[in-house]
C-alpha cells in the first residue's frame, strides 16, 4: 500500500466544536467556536506526538489518539446518558465510576489498537471516516449562515391571503370598542391535572382565581407542538407550520425563516390594521424579543447579559464564552469544570434572568388605560428553566453556567429528574404569585374591559426525552395551560380542547367581525435534530370519543 497522509486525529479533534456549533447555528456566533476548535487541534497533536514516544509507527499513534479524543469528548455526553436514567440517584456520583471505567476503555483500547497489523490502513479508513462526518456540521454551519446572511430579504409567506381582505371590513366601526389584547405566553407552563399527577403539585388555588375573575380556562388543551420556536410562530400565525414555512422533513432548522414568521405574523398584521400598537419585552430569547416594536419594555439596570464566565481552573484565571464552558461540559473535563463552578459566585446572568421574568409581570399593565389600542406580548421563559425563584421569590442560586436547557438537555447534564421536579415546583408557586396580582392590575386599570390570553407554548420537560418520542411522556410535554377573558363572554366559541392555532381565529371571530374556519386541534412531536419531521399525535394524546 502507498504511503497515506494521515489526518484523522486533527479532524476528529476539531469535530466536537462544530457539531455543538451546527446544533447552535444561528444562536453562536463563529469566532466563539475559534479557540476551542484550535486547542482542540493543539491537543490531538500534543497527544500525537506523545504516543507516538510510547508506540511505533505514527499511524499506530494516530489510532490511539483518535481514540483517546473520542473518550475525552463523549464523556460529558455518556454522564448525561446515564444520569438520565436514574442510575446514580443517592449512591455514588456518576465521575466516581466513569473515570476509572474512561481510563479502562483508554488502556483495553490501547491493548487493541497494539494487535492491528496495518495501523497505515485503518488510518487510511479511518481520514475517509473523519471527513464523512465533517461534511454533516460544515452543511448546516454554512447553509444557516447563509439563510441569516439573506435576513433583509427574508419575506414571510402569508398562509392566509384572505386576512388583509377581512381586516378592512370592520374598520368602519369606532375603534374604541376594541379592547386592548394581552397574550401572555408562559413558557413550559403544564395543565392542571398533569402538574398533580407527576409533580404532586397541586395548582387549583391558580385556576380558582382565573375562574373567578371571569377567565375561561380551556381543561383539556394541548400544544400543537413539544418546542418553542415551533409552538409561537404557530400561533401568531394561526396556521400550522408546514403550512406557514414551506418546510420539509428532512429540512434543517431554518432561524430566519422563525425569526419573520414572528415578527411579520399575521395576528401582528391585521391589528395594525386596526391601528394596534404592538407592545414587547424583554425575553433573553432572539426569537421573542421584538426590539423593534412600537414599544419596547426592558429593565434598565439588566443591560446586556455578560459576554464571559471567569473561572479558576487548574489554579489559573480563564475567561470563557458560553458555547466553551458548553463544549467542556461534554468532555472529560467536567469534574474539574463542576469543581470550579461549584466555588465560583453564580452566573451574572441568572440575576438578569430573574429581573427580566419579575419586570415583564411588573409591567404587563404599563399601557393600560392609556389612550390607543395595544397588543401586549410577553413571552416569559418561566415556570420553564432555568429554576430561578423560590416558592415565595428569594433567589434560588445556581453553580452551573446560565442555561435555558429543558427535557433531556437538562436531566442528566443540569441536574436529576427530582431536582427539576423541585425546582419547578417551586417557581410555579411563585409566577402564579406574580401573574395574579398582574391581572389584577391589568383589570382594575383598564377602562375598557381588556381579552387576556394566558397561555404555555408547551408543557414541563422532567419526563421528556428530544430525540424520543417513545421515551417522553408526552402528557407531560403537550398538555398545557391555556386561559382566556373575554370581555362580554365568549358566546360558545372557546371549549376545553382548544388548542393555540385557534386562539386567535376565535379572537378575530368573535371581535373583529371575521369569519376564520377554526383549524383541527392537532397535536405534533418532533425531535430536536429534525424539528419538521412531525408526528400526528393527536389520537394518542385525545383518543377519539
Amino acid at each position: 500500500m502507498k504511503r497515506t497522509l494521515i489526518f484523522h486525529p486533527l479532524l476528529f479533534a476539531i469535530y466536537p466544536t462544530l457539531a455543538l456549533l451546527a446544533a447552535n447555528a444561528g444562536h453562536v456566533v463563529f469566532w466563539e467556536a475559534l479557540r476551542p476548535a484550535l486547542i482542540s487541534l493543539g491537543l490531538a497533536m500534543l497527544l500525537w506526538g506523545l504516543f507516538r514516544l510510547i508506540v511505533k509507527p505514527w499511524s499506530r499513534a494516530a489510532l490511539l489518539t483518535t481514540l483517546a479524543l473520542m473518550l475525552f469528548f463523549s464523556y460529558g455526553h455518556v454522564q448525561a446518558l446515564i444520569s438520565g436514567w436514574g442510575l446514580f440517584d443517592g449512591g455514588l456520583e456518576p465521575h466516581q465510576v466513569l473515570l476509572p471505567l474512561w481510563a479502562g476503555l483508554l488502556v483495553l483500547g490501547a491493548w487493541a489498537l497494539s494487535k492491528i497489523a496495518d495501523p497505515r490502513r485503518a488510518s487510511h479508513y479511518l481520514n475517509w471516516v473523519a471527513l464523512v462526518l465533517l461534511v454533516f456540521p460544515l452543511y448546516t454551519i454554512l447553509s444557516t449562515q447563509a439563510k441569516l446572511e439573506a435576513d433583509e430579504q427574508y419575506v414571510a409567506t402569508s398562509p392566509l391571503p384572505e386576512a388583509a381582505e377581512q381586516a378592512s371590513a370592520p374598520q368602519a366601526e369606532a375603534l374604541d370598542e376594541y379592547p386592548d389584547i394581552y397574550y401572555i405566553i408562559l413558557d413550559a407552563y403544564g395543565r392542571a391535572d398533569v402538574l398533580a399527577e407527576l409533580y404532586g403539585y397541586d395548582n387549583s388555588g391558580l385556576i380558582d382565581f382565573l375562574e373567578e375573575h371571569g377567565f375561561y380556562v380551556a381543561a383539556d388543551s394541548h400544544a400543537n407542538y413539544n418546542q418553542t420556536f415551533l409552538s409561537i410562530p404557530s400561533s401568531l400565525n394561526m396556521a400550522f407550520i408546514p403550512e406557514l414555512l414551506g418546510v420539509e422533513p428532512e429540512d434543517a432548522y431554518d432561524h430566519a425563516a422563525h425569526y419573520y414568521a414572528i415578527r411579520n405574523s399575521e395576528v401582528f398584521e391585521l391589528l395594525k390594521a386596526f391601528d394596534y400598537q404592538v407592545v414587547g419585552f424583554a425575553t433573553g430569547h432572539s426569537l421573542t424579543e421584538l426590539r423593534k416594536a412600537d414599544h419596547y419594555l426592558a429593565p434598565q439596570e439588566a443591560g446586556e447579559s455578560p459576554e464571559v464566565r471567569v473561572l479558576v481552573l487548574f489554579g489559573h484565571q480563564v475567561s470563557l464564552y458560553p458555547f466553551e464552558l458548553l463544549l467542556l461540559e461534554m468532555t472529560a473535563l467536567q469534574p474539574a469544570l463542576d469543581s470550579a463552578l461549584q466555588s465560583q459566585p453564580e452566573d451574572p446572568a441568572y440575576q438578569l434572568h430573574r429581573q427580566r421574568v419579575q419586570f415583564t409581570f411588573s409591567e404587563l399593565a404599563h399601557y393600560a388605560g392609556e389612550d390607543g389600542h395595544y397588543f401586549v406580548f410577553a413571552h416569559i421563559i418561566s415556570p420553564h428553566p432555568p429554576f430561578v425563584f423560590q416558592a415565595d421569590g428569594q433567589p434560588r442560586v445556581n453553580s452551573l453556567p446560565y442555561s435555558i436547557a429543558d427535557g433531556s438537555h437538562y436531566v442528566g447534564y443540569k441536574g436529576t429528574r427530582q431536582e427539576y421536579i423541585d425546582g419547578y415546583r417551586a417557581q410555579v408557586a411563585y409566577v402564579n404569585t406574580l401573574l395574579e396580582e398582574a391581572i389584577d392590575r391589568i383589570l382594575a386599570a383598564s377602562e375598557t374591559p381588556p381579552v387576556i390570553i394566558i397561555q404555555a407554548d408547551h408543557g414541563p420537560g422532567a419526563y421528556f426525552r428530544w430525540n424520543s418520542l417513545e421515551k417522553s411522556n408526552l402528557t407531560e410535554r403537550l398538555s398545557i395551560l391555556n386561559a382566556y377573558y373575554f370581555p362580554g363572554g365568549d358566546e360558545g366559541w372557546l371549549y376545553p380542547s382548544i388548542t393555540p392555532v385557534n386562539s386567535f381565529r376565535v379572537l378575530f371571530n368573535r371581535y373583529f367581525g371575521m369569519d376564520f374556519e377554526l383549524l383541527d386541534d392537532a397535536i405534533y412531536f418532533s425531535n430536536w435534530s429534525t424539528p419538521y419531521d412531525f408526528v400526528d399525535i393527536t389520537e394518542q394524546l385525545r383518543p377519539a370519543q
